[in-house]
């Protein structure tokens, strides 16, 4: 794929040495044959403004003959190093994710989308009638097949987050919304990854459940969060949760939680989760019409559920 991306001037040739065409003439049949943008290959756009999200989607439907090589034969793209070790599997394509993080500041690395029913037939037996949780890592380039249109906002953010032994450490604004418009409404956690697809209307989150003290795992693996910047109506509220300064981690596999229902830690129900990460819990209920404005300490409070 380098080997496409960098050339300026390339010629294509069959197997026979005949002449096919150059880079320029069948740049149309590059870009539908591997989703690469127009403007990424003609060098138009800068390789630095493209979307880590999108960068995997290029490589969604390459197969190779070891598991580590489809983490592998992504170095040059991401412009990352890291030791070669045959033999670990699926860890290789974690460890890129990984350096990704520490290289580039693109939450887009978050944007994956795998279906619950492929997730629980790979991972979890089957049993797929409850929500899912997960880490909020990809478990392949596989699951970023739909992220060939996302995009990453120009401006450029002074938030941190890194890949440390406890999860992703991010500090990062992190929302709670809530559909006001029916009894059953729903609420939730939203990270803002500060990427679109494919409209600047359609800005990109993942909704996310909390599992302990500042301790975040993604819900809905299959879906986005999309939002506006000014999405705020009667049917809808959306507010900031404590100051961006804080501290939270992004759980990347089950296991982090000491929790062992999982062959891989990387897929559990919801149900089984809270079961087994929380013991001793107080819940404050509210009315339907009752808002919560303040809890301390913000980090033991679940909103979603109203327990500390």
């Amino acid at each position: 794929m380098q080997e496409l991306i960098a050339p300026r001037d390339l010629i294509f040739f069959n197997q026979d040495w005949a002449q096919l065409g150059t880079k320029t003439g069948l740049i149309d049949e590059l870009r539908i044959i591997t989703g690469i943008g127009h403007d990424v290959l003609i060098h138009a756009l800068p390789f630095r403004y493209v979307a880590v999200a999108q960068k995997m989607s290029w490589t969604a439907s390459r197969e190779t003959t070891r598991v580590e090589d489809t983490a592998y034969c992504l170095l040059g793209i991401f412009d990352v190093n890291m030791p070669l070790l045959y033999g670990e599997g699926n860890k290789a394509f974690r460890r890129l994710q990984g350096e990704i993080f520490r290289s580039t500041p693109d939450l887009s690395s978050l944007a994956w989308r795998v279906h619950p029913r492929k997730m629980a037939e790979q991972e979890y037996g089957g049993h797929s009638g409850d929500e899912l949780v997960c880490g909020v890592l990809a478990e392949s380039p596989r699951w970023f097949a739909t992220c060939g249109s996302i995009d990453k906002f120009r401006q450029r953010n002074h938030h941190e987050f890194v890949l440390t032994h406890a999860g992703i450490k991010i500090q990062w604004p992190l929302f709670y919304e809530e559909n006001m418009a029916s009894q059953d409404r729903y609420c939730g956690y939203v990270l803002r990854l500060d990427c679109y697809n494919g409209s600047l209307d359609d800005a990109v989150g993942i909704s996310l459940r909390k599992c302990g003290p500042d301790q975040f795992l993604r819900v809905d693996p299959n879906g986005y969060s999309q939002y506006q910047s000014s999405w705020t109506s009667e049917a809808h509220l959306t507010v900031s949760m404590g100051s961006v300064t804080e501290v939270r981690y992004l759980i990347t596999d089950l296991l982090l939680l000491g929790t062992r229902w999982s062959k891989s830690g990387s897929v559990s129900d919801i149900w089984s989760l809270t079961r087994r990460t929380r013991h001793d819990v107080i819940q404050v209920k509210r009315p339907f019409w009752g808002q919560f404005y303040d809890a301390w300490s913000s980090s033991g409070f679940d909103l979603q559920d109203e327990v500390f």
